[in-house]
């Protein structure tokens, strides 16, 4: 059991800081890098963690289309027809 943070105070506690519960993160659109929960369980031999940030909405559309076998001119109609 613990005191109950708001986000702010969370990421201002020395011992959130020290522990390393949270990593700042570049995010597209931020001044400046956001502090993003890590995983809350480390093992010594395991390379758990974040290891990219979040994807903004549809960033990945054209990549993953593409894995799927679509050509760039069905992904273009796709965009002009609003699907994507």
């Amino acid at each position: 059991a613990g005191p109950v943070y708001s986000p702010q105070q969370a990421d201002d506690d020395p011992h959130v800081r020290e522990a390393g519960i949270l990593r700042e993160l570049d995010y597209p659109g931020l001044p400046i890098p956001a502090p993003i929960s890590d995983t809350p369980v480390r093992f010594s031999e395991s390379e758990a963690g974040i290891r990219v940030r979040a994807p903004l909405l549809g960033e990945h559309t054209e990549q993953i289309l593409r894995e799927l076998g679509y050509d760039p001119a069905r992904i273009s109609e796709l965009r002009q027809e609003g699907v994507i």
